[in-house]
C-alpha cells in the first residue's frame, strides 16, 4: 500500500518583490487551493523521474542588479516556462483505468516536483524587476518595459500553477473514486465466493467417482476465478493516497482497516482453496487406487473361475 502524508508547497509567485516560501508543513488541500499554494505529494522513494526540459533557470541577486541581468534571467525563466506550458498541455485526457490513472499520477507528481524547482527563479526575477524600478535609474521607457514584462510572467506563472494544482485535485479525486470501486468490487467478489464455498461444503460426496468428478471441476473452476480476481488484488497492493493535516489520520486509518479486512477474507478463501484442493485430490487418489484393486481382483476371480 502506499500512502503519501506529504505535501511540497509552491508558493504563487508576484510582483510584489516578497521573495517566495519554501516548504511549509502539510496543511488543509482545500484550504491550500483558496490561499493560492501550490499542493504537490512527494515521490515514492523508489520512483525517479527526469526531465527533459532546461535546467533550472540562473537567478538574479541583489549584488547584481544591472538591467543586463535581469534580462538575462528573465530570458532563462521564460524559455523554461515556455516548455513547461507545452509539457503540461500535452499531457493527456485522465483516463477511466486505474492504473493508466496512477500513470498519470506519477507524472504530474514529477511535473508539480519541477515547479517547486524553479519557483525560486520565478520569484527572483519578479523581485529584481522590483528592485530595478525602485531604484530610480531606468527610463520611463525601460521602466515601462519592465513592468509589462513582470505581469506577464506572474499571469503565465499563475495560470500554469493554478491549471497544475486543478488538474493535481481531478486526478486524485478520480483515482480515489477508481481505487473505491476496486475495493466494493473485490468485496462483492469475495462475499460471491464465500457463499460458493458455503455450499461447496455442504454438499455432500456421494460414493461414486462421477460425484468425485464433479466436485473436482467445481472446485477448478473456483481457482480459475481466483486466477483472475488475483490481477485486480494485485493492482489493490500499490493503492495511491493523499491525506492532509485535518482527515489524514482517519482516512488513513479507515483505509488501512478495510484493506486489512479484505486481505484477511481474501486469504481465507485462499487458504479454504488450497486445502480442499488437497484433499480432493487425496480422495481422488484414494478412488483410482480402489478402481484399480478392483480391476485386480476382477481378473484374479475371473482367472480362478477358469481353473
Amino acid at each position: 500500500m502506499y500512502l503519501t502524508s506529504l505535501f511540497e508547497v509552491l508558493p504563487s509567485a508576484s510582483h510584489s518583490g516578497r521573495c517566495p516560501r519554501g516548504r511549509d508543513s502539510p496543511r488543509n488541500y482545500k484550504k491550500e487551493c483558496e490561499e493560492g499554494d501550490l499542493n504537490m505529494q512527494s515521490p515514492a522513494p523508489e520512483q525517479e523521474h527526469e526531465s527533459p526540459r532546461a535546467e533550472t533557470p540562473s537567478t538574479v541577486t541583489e549584488v547584481d542588479m544591472d538591467l543586463d541581468g535581469y534580462q538575462t534571467a528573465l530570458e532563462d525563466v521564460l524559455t523554461w516556462l515556455l516548455s513547461a506550458e507545452d509539457t503540461f498541455q500535452e499531457q493527456d485526457e485522465i483516463s477511466d483505468d486505474v492504473e493508466e490513472v496512477k500513470d498519470q499520477f506519477a507524472t504530474h507528481e514529477a511535473f508539480m516536483m519541477e515547479l517547486t524547482a524553479h519557483q525560486s527563479s520565478v520569484g527572483s526575477v519578479l523581485q529584481a524587476g522590483n528592485q530595478l524600478i525602485t531604484q530610480g535609474t531606468l527610463s520611463d521607457e525601460e521602466e515601462f518595459e519592465i513592468q509589462e514584462q513582470m505581469t506577464l510572467l506572474n499571469a503565465r506563472w499563475e495560470a500554469l500553477r493554478v491549471e497544475s494544482m486543478d488538474r493535481q485535485s481531478r486526478l486524485h479525486d478520480v483515482l480515489m473514486e477508481l481505487q473505491k470501486k476496486q475495493l466494493q468490487q473485490l468485496s462483492a467478489w469475495l462475499t460471491l465466493a464465500e457463499e460458493r464455498i458455503q455450499k461447496m461444503e455442504t454438499c455432500p460426496l456421494e460414493d461414486d467417482l462421477k460425484s468425485l468428478q464433479k466436485l473436482l471441476e467445481d472446485h477448478k473452476s473456483l481457482q480459475n476465478d481466483l486466477e483472475a480476481e488475483q490481477v485486480k488484488v494485485n493492482s489493490l497492493t500499490h493503492m495511491v493516497v493523499i491525506v492532509d493535516e485535518n482527515s489524514g489520520e482517519s482516512t488513513t486509518a479507515v483505509l488501512e482497516d478495510q484493506l486489512q479486512k479484505l486481505g484477511e477474507r481474501w486469504t481465507a478463501v485462499c487458504r479454504w482453496t488450497e486445502e480442499r484442493w488437497s484433499r480432493l485430490q487425496e480422495i481422488n487418489m484414494l478412488w483410482q487406487e480402489l478402481l484399480e484393486e478392483q480391476c485386480l481382483l476382477k481378473a484374479w476371480l475371473t482367472e480362478k473361475e477358469r481353473l
